[in-house]
């Protein structure tokens, strides 16, 4: 049952984190106010590229992992879940607080965390 949640969770995680990824290439368009000003960033074009790829990429990838029962699976959902965490942090530490689906995201990186590490050993 842990696996089946966790992977629901990457899954839904990675392809948010894929369309937010789309959105922030896109200008971030409907965002308030300038999320940019007072950062060292004149563009979107980093942020988007890394939650796209990687956020996203290592949801999926984890997922994926997962699906497939390798032995690595387990580590690679812990450190997908972490890098939610830490894009989280590193977020609000640039742009401030803009939405509650930063801590919601925070708090779903944290339940990733914790599931693979409650997932049983490979093997």
């Amino acid at each position: 049952m842990i696996r089946i949640v966790l992977i629901a969770l990457e899954i839904l995680t990675g392809l948010g984190a894929l369309g937010g990824g789309v959105h922030t290439l896109c200008g971030a368009r409907g965002v308030s106010g300038d999320p940019l000003k007072g950062s060292r960033f004149k563009t979107h074009l980093i942020s988007g590229l890394v939650l796209f790829f990687v956020v996203g990429g290592s949801m999926l990838t984890a997922a994926g992992l997962l699906l497939g029962g390798l032995s690595v699976a387990r580590t690679v959902s812990f450190e997908a879940g972490v890098v939610l965490v830490a894009w989280v942090a590193v977020q609000a530490s640039v742009i401030d607080y803009r939405s509650w689906l930063q801590p919601a995201a925070g708090a779903l990186g944290l339940a990733v965390m914790v599931l693979s590490f409650l997932l049983p050993s490979p093997g």
